[in-house]
């Protein structure tokens, strides 16, 4: 049995092919051509194309089939029944570079036979998923590929390929010879890890949990270990919930929102469901960060603290853009004519925000403004029709909340400072 876990090396592979035939055209027997492909360094190539088909010299005899090598680089084929001797079979390769195939010809003669083609193929990255010191045998592998942007001359992410892993925990990805781009690797446990499903984090080769902190793999034959970190177990009172959008209010599904301490410690992860919604209980009071993951998208954790006053946040909304995945502990608009007709500038502020567009509304205006924690650091009552004019000079950077509270409704607004 080849071990599947060493080192690779070079560009040149090298197809070994061991044949195997047993019986004759007298026995009546299914003679069996098997093979292993090894690279220059004797390492094992994987998922390597192999065709087999008679030749049109010496007896005529139609046969064409095609397999792929497994895990092991190995492949076989089972062959029809008396065959003739002297007849002449092709065994090929594709994809190895320069020529695109390379072959060799086997005359049948009911004796064993071994191939030596020189084969560039592809370049490969492949490791081991774990979970808690163990293999994950029930988790998907996504390859994800890091390319110029030949018109902004920046960096595109996007999914390549992705495989589901072996019993083993073992997963092998085949990378074009000549690519120019790095990789990243994300792995994830399936649902169908019922026990531990939600107990480990998706997470890449280097244990971050997001696109921007994770190291690339070079685009050569590398080795990519995935270890899934533990979520800290909590039984809290707090809560959060939300929901997650495009620019125009329209919800998305299946986006992933990543829970930590402030601290980093992993605490849990969802995807917002068909309504765009998601959650998360049983948290402890305490200080926290929430991101989604939205390859080659600014990501910012939002950063909010729960405390016994400060049980929940019910009203996240994380909207996702062409350039970035924000999260804001407020909806980011209300849907009011009053609403559309106020004016809050200048944005971001320095030393004073003025608010401008209230004068239609009768009574007292309250304003409060509150950080992304939730607490109140400014609240005064206003009347008349004078603009209001709120003092932000001794905040410190950051976003915040504006409430104003009047006899005809709430209105609120983001600003920073």
């Amino acid at each position: 049995m080849c071990n599947k876990r060493m080192k690779w090396g070079g560009v040149k592979y090298i197809l070994v092919v061991t044949v195997l035939l047993f019986g004759s055209a007298a026995s009546f027997a299914q003679p069996v051509i098997r093979g292993t492909v090894r690279d220059v360094d004797s390492q094992l190539v994987f998922r390597q194309l192999v065709e087999i088909y008679t030749d049109s010299q010496g007896l005529q005899y139609p046969y064409y089939d095609t397999t792929h090598t497994d895990i092991y680089g190995k492949y076989s084929f089972t062959m029809p029944t008396n065959l003739p001797i002297g007849i002449i079979f092709k065994v090929r390769t594709f994809n190895c570079g320069n020529p695109a195939t390379n072959l060799q010809l086997y005359p049948y003669n009911n004796a064993n036979c071994n191939f030596n083609n020189v084969c560039a193929t592809a370049r490969y990255i492949r490791g081991d998923v774990y979970k808690g010191g163990n293999f994950a045998d029930k988790a998907q592998v996504n390859l994800i590929r890091k390319r110029q942007d030949t018109v902004t001359s920046g960096y595109v992410y996007e999914v390549a390929d992705s495989t589901l892993v072996d019993s083993m925990g073992y997963y092998v990805f085949k990378i074009p010879l000549q690519s120019a781009d790095s990789y990243l690797v994300k792995a994830g446990l399936l649902p169908a890890d019922t026990a531990d499903y939600l107990k480990y984090m998706p997470s890449y080769h280097s244990t971050d949990l997001s696109w921007n902190l994770a190291d690339v793999v070079p685009n050569a034959n590398a080795e990519a270990d995935v270890v899934l970190p533990m979520v800290f177990a909590m039984a809290g009172q707090g809560y959060v919930t939300g929901v997650v959008n495009d620019t125009v209010g329209n919800t998305l599904y299946k986006r992933i929102l990543i829970l930590t301490t402030a601290n980093d410690v992993p605490v849990g992860y969802c995807y917002s469901d068909i309504d765009g919604t998601f959650s998360f209980g049983g948290l402890n009071y305490d200080s926290y960060k929430l991101y989604g993951d939205a390859l080659g998208k600014y990501n910012p954790p939002l950063q909010f603290f729960l405390s016994g006053n400060n049980q929940a946040f019910t009203d996240i909304t994380f909207v996702e853009s062409t350039e970035a995945f924000i999260g804001s502990l407020w909806p980011l608009k209300v849907s009011n004519t009053l609403q559309q007709q106020v004016t809050l500038y200048p944005n971001p502020a320095t030393d004073y925000l003025h608010i401008q567009g209230l004068e239609a509304v009768a009574g007292v205006k309250e304003v409060v403004v509150m950080n992304v924690s939730g607490s109140v650091v400014y609240r005064k009552n206003y009347s008349g029709n004078a603009d209001m004019l709120v003092p932000v000079g001794d905040l410190t950077s950051g976003l915040y909340l504006v409430q104003i509270n009047t006899e005809s409704g709430r209105y609120q607004y983001k600003i920073a400072h």
